[in-house]
């Protein structure tokens, strides 16, 4: 048994935060937070450079993060 899931048993918190499917989801999620990562840094050099190339890229880690967003919407249905 992990920590975490030893720590919501010792506390005894039944709350939607409870680790259930930790792996999965976290998996999702830290995907989805590390595109953000690289959308924000995309945004600060098309500011920069005015480059088409970065703006390509943005659309395309955009497109990702939607995809995913998606994915994750249907397996909790």
């Amino acid at each position: 048994m992990t920590t975490i899931k030893k720590l919501n048993k010792q506390s005894g918190v039944k709350a939607p935060f409870c680790i259930f499917n930790y792996k999965r989801v976290m998996k999702k999620n830290q995907m989805v937070i590390i595109l953000l990562a690289f959308t924000m840094i995309l945004e600060v050099l098309f500011l920069v450079s005015r480059n088409i190339i970065i703006v390509m890229g943005q659309m395309c880690i955009t497109a990702t993060m939607v995809i995913l967003y998606v994915k994750g919407n249907k397996r909790k249905e």
